[in-house]
């Protein structure tokens, strides 16, 4: 049997990079994906390419917008009828300086990185009555200690809130059977790093952070585990 034969599984932020990688691993383990981001028409090339199409369900969302994340979680519920797994996965970044950096440029981050997350969570919650697994995508600059850059101080701020979110969630879920962790990963070679750092040549895939977020949607092998960070440091 699959991996993850017959699970309910959204994966934000679908249409490239990371999302992208591991929206098809799960459909090649036996799950029904729903693929949703801004782009509606790489998610359908996506699916066209596949060799999975009939697990694929693609829908347009903009994930700073909570009436459309609430489309989003009404069309699970009326579709599937239950969640397993989510990846709050969908990101976004913006380089300036502090002293450059407008309230629009910190309100949209806060949208996308953080307060989609909090929600994506919060209806997911709603939606895992058997239990389930949700897996953030937080990033190494928003964890305490590591590396940081210049430009990057919301940025790093809305992934250190996905930290905090991550551990809290964990513990309201614990009750409900519903287990919450992050991966943090640093520099993976992904549209948003190319136009984050064009210079920057990273040597780790979006495939090589997937088998993270499979064992940690596994409740086989990472029943045990929740609110729980995992640092990815990924070789330049």
């Amino acid at each position: 049997m699959a991996r993850f034969s017959g699970a309910v599984v959204c994966v934000t932020g679908a249409s490239r990079g990371i999302g992208k990688a591991t929206a098809l691993a799960f459909a090649q383990h036996g799950a029904k994906v729903i693929l949703c981001a801004r782009n509606l028409e790489a998610l359908r090339d996506l699916v066209a390419a596949s060799s999975y199409q009939s697990q694929l369900f693609p829908l347009q969302v903009d994930m700073s917008k909570p009436s459309e994340i609430q489309h989003l979680f009404e069309y699970i519920k009326n579709s599937f009828g239950r969640l397993d797994s989510l990846v709050n996965n969908a990101g976004h970044i913006i380089v300036k300086p502090l002293l450059s950096l407008t309230l629009d440029d910190i309100e949209y981050l806060y949208a996308v990185n953080q307060r989609a997350v909090l929600l994506g969570c919060q209806h997911a919650f709603s939606l895992m009555r058997s239990g389930g697994s949700i897996i953030n995508v937080s990033s190494l600059s928003g964890i305490q200690s590591t590396e940081k850059f210049d430009g990057f101080t919301a940025y790093t701020a809305t992934k250190a809130a996905v930290v905090g979110i991550t551990e809290n969630a964990a513990v309201e879920g614990k009750k409900l059977g519903i287990r919450v962790n992050a991966i943090a990963p640093g520099a993976v070679h992904t549209t948003m790093l190319k136009q984050a750092a064009p210079h920057y040549k990273a040597s780790t895939r979006p495939q090589d952070i997937v088998p993270s977020i499979l064992f940690l949607a596994d409740n086989t092998c990472s029943s045990k585990v929740t609110g729980t960070v995992l640092n990815i440091f990924c070789n330049g």
